[in-house]
């Protein structure tokens, strides 16, 4: 899909805007932080079930994967522009728990974005993965970490 947009502007700049989470990406000061907050937000305010959740982390990961090549070809590896991917792991994160009380979102999101940052264990050797697969799969795993401590903590009744 991507190698055929590969020329067109507007396909290039749709893409900009997607893969940005609407432009999210373009903040001045910690893009993905920004884009992992606006997400924990919209979670709250829609209050998703687990399918719609579901949909979303698929439709993400799966757009943030065809799209990002096209990104990098004109504007490097991995631009911190990009952004869509933190959408996705930040979705990843509540895959397994139920409910959306602050507290839970609020442990969710600095889950993530600590292992998102820190990048520990497999993460960081995942983002090495060329393209789009290695831009969101780092971000997915770190959203995996998130999603089983998060769980541990909401079956123990801690959250």
């Amino acid at each position: 899909m991507a190698e055929s947009l590969k020329y067109s502007a507007p396909a290039f700049w749709g893409a900009r805007l997607l893969t940005s989470a609407g432009g999210l990406g373009f903040f001045p000061f910690f893009p993905g932080t920004v884009t992992s907050l606006a997400t924990v937000a919209a979670l709250f305010w829609a209050m998703p079930d687990k399918t719609v959740l579901l949909m979303l982390l698929i439709l993400t990961s799966f757009l943030g994967m065809t799209l990002t090549p096209l990104i990098e070809e004109r504007r490097g590896k991995d631009p911190s522009e990009i952004t869509l991917d933190e959408v996705a792991g930040q979705l990843m994160t509540f895959i397994f728990t139920g409910g959306w009380s602050l507290p839970l979102l609020a442990a969710g999101f600095v889950l993530f974005r600590l292992f998102d940052i820190i990048k520990p264990f497999a993460i960081n050797d995942v983002q090495k993965i060329p393209g789009g697969p290695g831009v969101v799969l780092d971000d997915l795993l770190a959203g995996l970490y998130s999603a089983v401590i998060l769980a541990v903590f909401h079956y123990f009744g801690v959250l």
